[in-house]
């Protein structure tokens, strides 16, 4: 194994050079303007340019964006471009006119006040640029310098006679020199060197053998100059001087950096290198080349006349091409034995190639009409097992003698494992042992298209999906499918690990098995290039997959696909019909031939130059980048159309974008264009970047842009708007609250109204009350007592009567009055009782008597429940009654106790004594104070509890009134 990479890397060299290398082609399918090209170049931002004749093309490596007249070009036919040090792209049209590109624009003699005042005689041939900024433009008869002053110089004779420039311009110590031809039909040939303010010839030596032509047979640099003296080219390099022979049919010369030179002629471009003084490649056979270049990528450009552009991504991409009858066979199977790689093609053929002297010879052959597919190539000892899709399906090939062992079954799959070989045929599956025959298929008698022996079972592929057959009971097989549905594809290879098989699906991607469960799936979804699959290689930790639609290597050991390749990279065929994989060395069978390359070998080096290409809003549009501007409101469209060159990535690149000012989020897609059809006025700012097929990231495009508001947007008319909203709605409101207020001042006094007459109501209420109980005690006193007696009590009952229709008819009473009404009530009470309780008034030192008031007769009916509920009712003692006037903060706080039966004993006297008047006083006040307590702000706060609550006896009242009601 090791030996085969060791005989690679020692005859690469010559294996390169006797096979064809894959080419990129482009043509007007393509989108390119022109079949015959002229000249490619590159400028700064990285787009190539082609030159041709019927228009000027640009090309950032997905798309061709093509100019013409229309555009600003003098004419469609393009000779020649440059690119000097302002980045002006010089342009040479097949016309006696002049024009450079920049920044989107086309400058020509017809908006370029600069270049209208430059005439030429003829189409120019060169356009050069001095040490100091001149601006040096050949055509075929006269010189025009523009100096940096923008001042025209014009050499058009020498010694009388017209010059006729060569087109090669030489600029070194501040002269400039132009190789002419001069004198009786040009019959002189010299350099005119041009200083400042003279010029002077300086004929070379053996002048009359130098072949000039236009420039591109012709080099002129201060360390290089090259000439095409007779059939040779003469190399002056750095004070040394070497000849190399050209071909007959050389067109001209191209140098691509100072080590090499393409050599362009019309049937091939040879690649010459300086310093091994010999030509070492040779490119693009049988095509007229009139141009070729290095990109900035490493990539060879081809510009031929009448077949477009050819683009070589890289020269570790070798083909072998395999014709019969001037029919290009493709390739369906390949091997290795010692140091020859056999490959299996159509017409039922085996070739091998001699990986030491890289020659190709047809090694066997299964005859059979048709197309005859060679599927399968084995080994055992000297002899060659050959698979094929002929009658003839398996044949055994030993010094020249053929012996064939299956016929009539095609072939589909040949496996070779230790002792034994499994051949997957239309009938079933064919197990060989050496030394024994066979007769029948081994097992699964079905059409088959691969199969494999792993961990002593026999896995079969079929178009039904995947079968397992165990060793030790060939005749009975599982269909697999039924357990695991990603197994019911179309099965079309099968290779192993230690631990796993791999399944290669035709419509489902890539299965990793390991017999009793699915490991992993790899689809399109994950990074497959494709899930129709074709072959499949295990090598070193690689698992290679071949696809239609490309190869792609996976790492084992990262579990991700780590490159993908197709046509475009070197392959010559994006259909993989077959894989081998050997060290660094891989082989592909393709239809087109068999396509060898090392990996490690490839330069990955890419650009990645993310490029501005139009902005454009409604009314406005930059043909380049511009990094601010400012929009009218109405002029709200933002649109950018927008590229990054990346030639290898072959279009798989991917930009991520957003507005800031939007939408904050990256977004990624890989459109060219953008477009936001209407935005809001604001302050924006669209930010943009590339990623390419090999992850580099390109350089980030940010442009900042405003958009106006109209004037009903803008901050001072809102204000307007805002302070007169608010004045509007102050004015409804303030109107509207006003009215609230009136209907609530209404609404209060009518409720005040309401409480006032309530308490009338009340007071009515309890004044025929307590006169009904003085009268009934009247009646009483005058049954027991004496007349005079009877009569002084109603004196005194009177004068109480008296105060309580005073009273009652205010709102509020002083404390010192509602005082002396109690006392006078106290005292008729007593006196009717026979004087049976003692009583007692106190008043705080700290009360103001006559300067506190509160509502009329409120405490009263507390003094009347006392004697009527409380003492009156005592058989063995004397009753108690103290009332007691306090100030406690804000409060003023009546308390009453006596020494009565207590509330309990009072409640169960009533309950005996149905008859008895049921006093209403309490409930009367109980409701006073509750409509007392709704006008106010401060409640009046009454509680009622036993004096001895152990006991049971004795009633304790405390009424705390508001002091300023």
């Amino acid at each position: 194994m090791k030996s085969l990479l060791v005989v690679i890397s020692l005859f690469c060299f010559k294996l390169l050079h006797a096979q064809s290398y894959n080419y990129q082609h482009y043509d007007v399918s393509n989108g390119l303007s022109g079949l015959t090209v002229y000249k490619i170049i590159q400028d700064r931002e990285g787009f190539m340019w082609f030159a041709t004749e019927t228009g000027l093309s640009r090309f950032d490596g997905t798309n061709f964006k093509n100019f013409s007249t229309a555009d600003g070009l003098p004419d469609n036919e393009i000779i020649d471009l440059s690119i000097d040090s302002k980045g002006r792209m010089w342009i040479l049209p097949f016309t006696n006119a002049i024009c450079y590109y920049k920044d989107g624009l086309f400058h020509n003699q017809k908006n370029d006040s600069l270049l209208a005042r430059i005439s030429l005689i003829s189409e120019p041939t060169n356009i050069a640029e001095g040490e100091n900024g001149e601006l040096i433009i050949l055509d075929r008869r006269q010189i025009v310098i523009v100096t940096p002053e923008k001042k025209l110089r014009i050499i058009n004779r020498l010694e009388n006679h017209l010059i006729s420039p060569y087109g090669a311009v030489l600029v070194e110590n501040n002269t400039i020199s132009v190789p002419v031809a001069y004198g009786v039909e040009h019959a002189k040939f010299s350099f005119l060197n041009i200083s400042e303010d003279s010029f002077y010839l300086s004929p070379p030596e053996d002048a009359r053998q130098y072949i000039w032509t236009t420039s591109l047979t012709s080099l002129l640099k201060p360390s290089l100059k090259i000439f095409q003296v007779g059939k040779f080219l003469k190399i002056l390099q750095k004070g040394k001087k070497s000849y190399v022979t050209v071909p007959d049919n050389m067109l001209g010369f191209d140098l691509l950096n100072d080590s090499m030179l393409f050599v362009n002629c019309s049937d091939k471009v040879l690649l010459y290198n300086f310093y091994q003084h010999q030509y070492t490649d040779t490119f693009l056979l049988n095509k007229v080349v009139t141009n070729s270049f290095l990109d900035s990528e490493g990539s060879y450009w081809f510009a031929t006349n009448g077949y477009g552009v050819y683009r070589l991504a890289s020269t570790a991409f070798v083909n072998y091409n395999f014709v019969v009858g001037g029919n290009l066979l493709p390739v369906y199977s390949i091997a290795k034995s010692n140091q020859k790689l056999y490959v299996g093609t159509n017409r039922g053929k085996v070739w091998d190639i001699n990986l030491i002297n890289n020659s190709i010879s047809a090694n066997v052959e299964v005859s059979s009409p048709g197309e005859n597919r060679i599927t399968g190539i084995a080994f055992y000892d000297a002899k060659t097992i050959v698979a094929s899709s002929s009658l003839e399906s398996l044949c055994i090939f030993e010094n020249g003698k053929k012996t064939r062992l299956i016929k009539g079954a095609s072939g589909k799959d040949l496996y070779y494992d230790k002792d034994q070989i499994l051949i997957s045929t239309i009938v079933g599956v064919y197990k060989l042992k050496f030394g024994e025959t066979i007769s029948d298929p081994a097992f699964l008698t079905t059409r088959t298209t691969c199969s494999i022996f792993f961990q002593n079972d026999y896995f079969i592929g079929t178009l039904k999906g995947l079968f397992r057959t165990k060793e030790t009971n060939i005749k009975d097989s599982i269909f697999l499918g039924e357990k695991f549905p990603l197994l019911t594809s179309r099965i079309s290879a099968l290779a192993k690990t230690n631990h796993s098989i791999w399944v290669a699906t035709y419509g489902n991607g890539i299965i990793e098995f390991d017999g009793e469960k699915i490991l992993s799936h790899y689809t399109q979804a994950n990074g497959l290039s494709s899930n129709m699959c074709r072959d499949i290689f295990v090598s070193g930790g690689k698992l290679w997959v071949g696809t239609d639609k490309g190869l792609n290597e996976i790492d084992l050991t990262l579990n991700k696909i780590s490159n993908k390749y197709t046509t475009k990279d070197g392959l010559s065929s994006d259909i993989i019909n077959c894989i081998y994989v050997e060290n660094d060395s891989v082989f592909v069978g393709t239809p087109y031939g068999l396509t060898f390359f090392s990996p490690n070998a490839i330069d990955k080096k890419s650009i990645a130059v993310l490029n501005v290409n139009k902005i454009a809003s409604k009314d406005s549009v930059w043909l380049a980048y511009a990094d601010s501007f400012t929009l009218k409101p109405s002029d709200n469209k933002f649109y950018i159309d927008y590229a990054c060159v990346s030639f290898k990535s072959n279009g798989n690149i991917h930009y991520y974008y957003r507005l800031v000012g939007l939408d904050n989020e990256w977004h990624n897609t890989k459109e060219t264009s953008i477009n936001y059809p209407s935005l809001p006025p604001g302050n924006y700012q669209f930010q943009l970047y590339a990623v390419n097929a090999f992850g580099k990231k390109s350089n980030e495009v940010k442009i900042s842009f405003s958009i106006e508001s109209f004037f009903y947007q803008k901050a001072w008319f809102l204000t307007i708007v805002c302070i007169l909203g608010i004045l509007i709605v102050w004015y409804f409101v303030s109107r509207r609250i006003k009215k609230i207020r009136a209907e609530q001042n209404d609404k209060l006094r009518t409720q005040k109204r309401l409480t006032e007459l309530e308490q009338l109501a009340f007071r009515a209420q309890m004044n025929p009350h307590f006169i009904f109980n003085c009268l009934n005690s009247i009646q009483q006193y005058i049954f027991s007592k004496s007349a005079l007696e009877a009569n002084k009590f109603i004196t005194d009952f009177s004068s109480l009567i008296r105060q309580t229709l005073d009273l009652s008819a205010k709102k509020n009473i002083s404390l010192a009055e509602e005082i002396r009404y109690i006392s006078t009530y106290l005292s008729l009470e007593h006196t009717r009782f026979d004087k049976s309780f003692d009583y007692s008034i106190n008043i705080d030192g700290n009360l103001n008597t006559e300067e506190i008031f509160l509502p009329p007769l409120l405490m009263q009916p507390f003094v009347e429940n006392a004697i009527r509920h409380g003492i009156r009712n005592l058989n063995n003692r004397e009753g108690v009654i103290n009332i007691d006037f306090s100030l406690a903060g804000d409060y003023l706080v009546y308390q009453l106790t006596d020494n009565g039966i207590g509330i309990e004993g009072s409640l169960k006297l009533r309950g005996k004594n149905v008859i008895e008047h049921q006093s209403k006083g309490m409930t009367l006040i109980q409701k006073r104070i509750e409509a007392l307590n709704e006008e106010s702000s401060k409640s009046i706060e009454m509680a009622i509890d036993y004096l001895d609550i152990s006991q049971k006896k004795g009633t304790k009242v405390i009424l705390r009134l508001p002091v300023y009601i």
